[in-house]
């Protein structure tokens, strides 16, 4: 009888999730890995160190880049949010975190059979692409990712270029990547020369997209894929960051917040994002807009100290809430327009009023407005808050699209399954 041979075990898929930025940016990915996770992949989720509550609840094994303290310092600085100068401090923060993400990361990038799997900023995984990793993917979580001059984003002062002749549109796209260029290339090709990489153009158009494999984690009818954006883009539906509210708690809301809850008409909720370290006065216009308004308010920040002193019985703040659970018991929210409240808010069929401050929020705005599920309003006007909650009290007309719009989303495939699903066919291993 001929001798029996052992048979290797069968290689597990490797992934390596690199999430850069605020909540917004991390939380779907934590999401992601932890659909992942239930494929049986190996997963790991390199981010900074402030998220591994968030991963930990979540099941999804963590590479800490950066301490916590240096993400809050990070944020701190209030030029971020300055819509003219924002981009390049945002830029040179990042560059400046990637030698240490490569150096980190290298057990995933030498594993060839390993996919690299990054959000917008992950920039060592582009860099990682361009030293010759043969697996890697972007997933870019917001439309303005994708710069199009088909779809031309809305930006402050921008926005009657969308009605011009799409010749020009092309043409004032190309002055808007230059212009991009002019604050990032600079750094980002003196960083490129120490890997040995030659400089480049068109950052933002095309060199922030993986060659391997392009992920637009949003739905056709928030924003249809474009002629102008890469080829070999997919669209999904939104990865709703269902995992980072795990880490919460799984017994939903707090006592005091389900006794406010219960204690009048539904309350409209007031958040300025995770990523704003100095909401102050946003929430002192919060304050106001309820007052004027005549509703409930509920105040949500991570910064206990921003909140005003002496709120009256119809405001609670808090510092953090499942906004699953919490927005569909909620009249309306009004929001900075990241991309991860758009989205929730949307899931929950509430009204949404959007003031801008920076980046991708003035485009997710006018998307909002064009699908009729609300409307951009002024930065830190009470005046304004209150008349436009006024106007949605009631059985208004962004009430009822929005509404539209969350029976469609909850009858769509959960967008973060239907991205890990792709992921394990991107990363299966050699010979499968």
């Amino acid at each position: 009888m001929a001798a029996e041979h052992p048979v290797a075990p069968a290689r597990r898929a490797r992934v390596l999730l690199h999430g850069v930025g605020s909540a917004g940016d991390v939380l779907p990915f934590i999401a992601i890995g932890r659909c992942l996770i239930e494929r049986g992949v190996d997963v790991t989720l390199a981010t900074s160190a402030y998220f591994e509550p968030q991963a930990q609840a979540a099941g999804v094994p963590l590479c800490a880049l950066g301490a916590p303290e240096d993400y809050r310092v990070a944020l701190a600085d209030p030029l971020l949010w300055d819509p003219a100068r924002g981009i390049s401090r945002l830029w040179a923060r990042v560059l400046h975190a990637v030698p240490h993400a490569l150096e980190a990361l290298v057990p995933w990038t030498e594993d060839r059979d390993c996919l690299l799997v990054g959000s917008t900023l992950a920039l060592a995984v582009r860099i990682a692409a361009e030293r010759g990793h043969p697996r890697t993917a972007s997933v870019h979580l917001s439309p303005l990712c994708l710069l199009s001059a088909h779809d031309f984003p809305c930006l402050p002062g921008a926005g009657w270029v969308r009605s011009l002749p799409l010749a020009v549109r092309r043409g004032a796209l190309g002055v808007m990547a230059w212009q991009l260029d002019r604050m990032v290339a600079p750094g980002l090709n003196a960083l490129r020369a120490q890997y040995g990489l030659a400089p480049l153009r068109e950052v933002h158009r095309h060199w922030l997209h993986s060659p391997h494999a392009v992920i637009a984690a949003f739905p056709e009818w928030f924003a249809p894929a474009q002629p102008d954006w890469p080829a070999h883009g997919e669209q999904f539906d939104f990865a709703l960051p269902w995992a980072g509210d795990a880490a919460h708690g799984s017994q939903g809301l707090s006592t005091e917040l389900e006794a406010f809850l219960a204690a009048g008409p539904a309350p409209v909720v007031f958040t300025a994002g995770t990523g704003m370290a100095q909401p102050e006065r946003f929430l002192a216009c919060a304050v106001d807009a309820v007052r004027r308004a005549g509703c409930r308010g509920l105040l949500v920040s991570a910064l206990a100290d921003a909140f005003p002193a002496g709120l009256p019985a119809s405001i609670m703040a808090i510092r953090h809430a499942p906004f699953a659970r919490l927005l569909p018991r909620c009249a309306a929210i009004v929001h900075h327009g990241g991309i991860g409240t758009v989205a929730s808010a949307l899931a929950a069929d509430i009204p949404q009023l959007i003031a801008p401050f920076a980046y991708d929020q003035f485009d997710n705005a006018a998307r909002i407005e064009r699908l009729g599920a609300g409307r951009r309003v002024s930065a830190c006007s009470a005046g304004d808050w209150a008349a436009a909650l006024r106007e949605a009290s009631g059985e208004c007309t962004e009430r009822t699209q929005a509404r539209r719009l969350a029976q469609r989303m909850v009858s769509a495939p959960d967008g973060a399954r239907r991205i890990a699903e792709r992921l394990c066919a991107l990363a299966a291993p050699a010979g499968r």
